[in-house]
């Protein structure tokens, strides 16, 4: 809760005579034509938080102030004493019957009734520094010059590179110099067109760096300094580097040094990212290297490629689910193929032999996973019959021996099995004649998981 001083109070009074004023000169102002509006106030401090802009103060002051200054713009604000000022009169402790005689309250100050050239105007000046409720300056004040390049407005590289060869063709023409050009651009005009841009973008990031490299002082800054910069013939910094003795173009032994911040970098990435058909970063760092050496250019590169809406979309991953947590069975230890699950896959085609005229038929694998270690054993089962499985179980048992729980879906194989099994060990006269597998505990998927599960996936979106 903000605390009211004095001052404060003051200014809020301010606020609610700008308020009454700034009402009754729009309902005067259909029929009057008002030329000049005063007010008054013996707050010295109020008077002068009136004469400063309101973004110099606190919220509570600044926002009163700014009030008062979009209420009566034109209004021009005196200071008055207190023994002139009919609205101490409430406030002296004045009795109601010494109010029906008080002339000060009934008739305001005597100098209202003289011309208003003549009324003071003279207001008690504070320095803003020394006001209450002033803003504290901050020790440090940093003034960055933001420069724009003119070029700014092409959104193609191509497309700059030959707007500026027809101005400068122009302006030769507006020269009257003799020179015959051809009906299209030649590769001179477009080469000079692109050291002008470049010339720009240099003298606008690296003005600095060129007064150093034209005096032959010492660069300051580490980071240009290791690139052994200097200024070609054509007034173009380029990079030193030790590639001098290279079989190489003079541009890809000494590239056109150019800032991170400059909008040519900028179209220069998105040229050859289009053009390269929106590729890796490290083709577009390849590529520019043969004729640029851009400031911290894998940043740059990756950041116009996070704004291409192409490679959003082609890069995109789809999002994984949060899976659930694994049951006991998955992470409880316990000996190979303690517990298993089941599954048939196929069917494969068979020959009975290699003969002309084999006959074809099908056959299935039965596949047992560990869910401890997740070791796949494999049988082959002629056929979806009860009894073939039972026989690739005894098969199982006998090469890995008792799983302790079985785990598989509804199928009509593994349902007749299980029960089949359960069957005959409730008989006691064939407890001797089967086989230990019985002993096992069999677990089912619930019903119908498996076809709610493909029906998902064939309505999942892609």
């Amino acid at each position: 809760m903000a605390v009211l001083t004095i001052p404060r109070l003051e200014l809020c009074g301010a606020v609610l005579l700008a308020k009454w004023m700034s009402c009754i000169k729009q309902t005067l102002s259909v029929e009057l034509e008002i030329v000049e509006t005063h007010a008054w106030s013996d707050s010295t401090i109020v008077l002068n938080w009136l004469t400063v802009r309101h973004v110099a103060f606190k919220v509570f002051v600044s926002n009163r102030i700014h009030q008062v200054q979009s209420l009566l713009p034109d209004c021009q604000w005196h200071h008055i004493s207190s023994e002139d000022n009919p609205a101490d009169c409430a406030s002296q402790g004045l009795t109601p019957s010494d109010l029906v005689n008080h002339v000060l309250f009934w008739k305001g100050p005597t100098f209202l009734t003289s011309p208003t050239v003549e009324w003071s105007t003279r207001v008690p000046s504070v320095e803003p520094n020394q006001l209450p409720e002033a803003k504290a300056e901050s020790p440090t004040v940093l003034l960055v010059e933001i420069t724009t390049e003119w070029y700014s407005r092409f959104s193609s590289h191509v497309h700059m590179i030959r707007v500026v060869a027809y101005v400068r063709r122009f302006t030769l023409l507006c020269r009257r110099r003799q020179q015959v050009f051809e009906c299209y651009l030649t590769r001179g005009e477009l080469d000079s067109a692109s050291l002008a841009i470049v010339r720009f973008s240099q003298l606008t990031f690296f003005s600095k760096l060129r007064h150093e490299l034209g005096c032959s002082k010492p660069i300051l800054l580490r980071s240009v300094a290791r690139l052994r910069p200097y200024i070609d013939d054509s007034g173009v910094i380029r990079v030193g580097g030790r590639l001098a003795n290279a079989q190489l173009s003079n541009e890809q032994r000494h590239p056109v040094q150019l800032s991170k911040s400059s909008y040519l970098s900028l179209l220069l990435i998105h040229h050859w990212h289009d053009l390269t058909g929106h590729s890796d970063p490290r083709v577009i760092t390849a590529l520019l290297g043969r004729q640029y050496w851009i400031m911290s250019v894998g940043t740059l590169i990756r950041t116009v490629i996070s704004h291409c809406t192409r490679c959003v979309r082609l890069s995109a991953a789809n999002p994984q689910p949060v899976m659930a947590d694994l049951p006991r069975s998955r992470v409880t230890e316990c000996r190979p193929f303690s517990r298993v699950g089941i599954d048939y896959a196929g069917p494969l085609l068979m020959k009975e032999h290699r003969l002309r005229k084999a006959r074809q038929y099908k056959v299935y694998v039965a596949v047992f996973i560990c869910f401890a270690v997740k070791a796949v054993h494999l049988e082959v089962v002629s056929d979806l019959s009860t009894d073939a499985f039972i026989a690739a179980l005894n098969r199982f048992v006998a090469r890995r021996g008792l799983p302790t729980d079985i785990y598989s879906d509804c199928g009509t194989n593994f349902v007749g099995a299980a029960a089949q099994l359960k069957n005959l060990i409730n008989h006691r006269d064939n407890q001797g004649q089967l086989s230990a597998s019985i002993q096992s505990v069999w677990h089912f998927n619930p019903p119908r998981c498996t076809a709610f599960r493909l029906q998902c996936d064939r309505q999942r979106p892609f």
